[in-house]
């Protein structure tokens, strides 16, 4: 029988009402389906997302987020690196440019 049992509930942050719930749902997919982890993001009243974690990847997921922020940080760094070759790319063909007399 699917049961619910939430855990924990997270304010969203830059936002009135919003939130992070997690739950384990047991049995969410009919009778002896495996246990999941369920996070709710509530962004309004009427607007949620919700993701469906099997227990067997909840470790693997950890793993995964806590990469999150560093992985930002490295596209933060290669778009920086992109825009400043870009920039010299453009200072230097506007350099070859051939002048009027």
């Amino acid at each position: 029988m699917k049961e619910t049992f939430i855990y924990k509930t997270i304010p969203l942050e830059d936002s009135k009402e919003g939130s992070f719930t997690f739950a384990i749902i047991t049995e969410p997919y009919g009778e002896k389906s495996p246990a999941v982890v369920s996070i709710c993001a509530h962004l309004s009243d009427t607007e949620q997302w919700l993701l469906h974690i099997p227990m067997k990847q909840v470790k693997e997921v950890c793993k995964a987020l806590k990469c999150s922020k560093s992985a930002l940080k490295a596209i933060k760094k290669e778009k920086k690196k992109k825009l400043k070759k870009i920039k010299k790319e453009e200072k230097k063909a506007n350099c070859q440019e051939p002048q009027e007399s």
